[in-house]
């Protein structure tokens, strides 16, 4: 499993997923306080809490770019 590591300087965790599993980090994310930003064929997952991060990595960590 990937580890976290460090949060941004604005407090968020960052989090790297293909575009693949959108559809499910949204309705897992939603009304969580969670930036989702698309780029092309990867999206960056923007998260405050950083037990839900750890949550989002054991879920889906197949799919994690970094």
């Amino acid at each position: 499993m990937v580890d976290i590591g460090p949060p941004d300087p604005q407090g968020y965790y960052v989090l790297v997923f293909k575009n693949d599993i959108k559809e499910d980090i949204v309705k897992l994310c939603y009304s969580k306080g969670v930036i989702i930003e698309e780029q092309g064929d990867i999206i960056i997952v923007r998260v405050k809490s950083r037990s839900f991060a750890k949550k989002l990595l054991r879920k889906f960590g197949k799919y994690c770019v970094f």
